[in-house]
């Protein structure tokens, strides 16, 4: 795509653009700017591949397990305990595992980054009946109501560098595969997705 061709051509020009020319902050600002938009750029595409979930069964406490994982270095810098509470008697469930990674990564990356630094995180898989429920619970600041109600709308966002795309294509995914989303949140005293 152009951003890609702009980034790699400001990339190869500031290699051969010493410190001290006056010229260089500019070309800085390309490559930073360049790189932002390909990630919202990639965000947008996602959503709208969304559309089009690609369904198998999976166990989906791998699927917690996984994700957690691929995050355990940024939890671990922000001194968050993560604990896990996972029903090791589930059945598979038909989901769409790269979607619903990202779905999750989406969630527990917005406690992360609305916790700043410390905090708890919990997970837990549960049955209900003839229903699989993934609750996320962090002791972060919380959230009122007209928040609750901002987050899930695209291209919204309180972090200046996000896209606004993250729980909003979080909450089209998990509409996709048939499933509510639900969030809870006080002021002062933390979040459930």
């Amino acid at each position: 795509n152009p951003l890609t061709i702009i980034g790699g051509f400001a990339r190869t020009l500031i290699k051969s653009t010493p410190p001290e020319d006056g010229k260089r902050q500019y070309i800085e600002s390309i490559v930073r700017e360049a790189r932002r938009l390909e990630e919202i750029l990639q965000e947008v595409l996602n959503y709208s591949e969304s559309l089009h979930p690609t369904f198998d069964l999976w166990d989906v406490n791998n699927l917690l397990t996984g994700v957690i994982g691929s995050l355990h270095e940024d939890l671990a810098i922000a001194g968050i305990d993560c604990r896990l509470r996972l029903d090791p008697g589930l059945p598979q469930v038909r989901l769409d595992y790269k979607k619903m990674s990202y779905c999750l990564r989406s969630i527990l990356t917005n406690s992360l980054e609305a916790m700043g630094r410390g905090g708890r995180i919990e997970i837990r898989s549960e049955r209900h009946g003839d229903q699989l429920q993934l609750v996320i619970t962090d002791n972060g600041p919380g959230m009122g109501p007209e928040m609750i109600r901002e987050i899930t709308t695209p291209f919204f966002s309180t972090k200046e560098k996000g896209s606004g795309l993250g729980l909003s294509l979080c909450a089209r995914i998990l509409e996709g595969h048939g499933a509510d989303f639900e969030i809870q949140s006080a002021e002062g005293i933390g979040t459930t997705f």
